[in-house]
Order: structure tokens, then C-alpha cells, then sequence
């Protein structure tokens, strides 16, 4: 699996995982292996750094938008 190699790169800040054969495991071991990234996976869930950080955005009243749900009504509490 590709996930070793990513691991290395400590100054990687966001894989998307979104549209390939990257496994559940894989996709967690790279969070734990690179806690200051974003990994945008749907076995990984949001950290609560990007939780508190939509929250803050919704509090601006921004309109936040990930593709392809398109706009959050709420903070997730779940993989996005």
C-alpha cells in the first residue's frame, strides 16, 4: 500500500483519499502517522481541530462546502 511512503512527509498538511483503493486501516495509520495533516478518508474522521475550526466558520456565518456533498448545515462528527 502506498500509506508508507506518505507517512514520511511531515510537512504533507492534506491528502484526500476520496476516489481510490486506499484501505480503512491505511487511511488511519496516515492520520496517526501525520496528526498535524488532514486526511480526508471515510474511515477517518474530522480532528477536533477541523471540528472546532467549521465551527468557528459557522459562527461567522460562512456557508461551508465539501465537495461533493456540497454545503455542511452543521459541524460533522463523522468522516465528511
Amino acid at each position: 500500500e502506498i500509506i508508507e511512503p506518505f507517512s514520511t512527509l511531515s510537512r504533507l498538511r492534506v491528502v484526500s483519499f476520496e476516489r481510490c483503493s486506499v484501505t480503512d486501516e491505511g487511511a488511519r495509520r496516515l492520520q496517526n502517522a501525520l496528526p498535524e495533516a488532514v486526511v480526508l478518508h471515510p474511515a477517518v474522521p474530522p480532528t477536533g481541530a477541523e471540528q472546532a475550526a467549521i465551527a468557528w466558520a459557522k459562527s461567522q456565518q460562512a456557508t461551508i462546502g465539501v465537495w461533493p456533498v456540497d454545503a455542511l448545515d452543521a459541524v460533522p462528527q463523522r468522516s465528511y
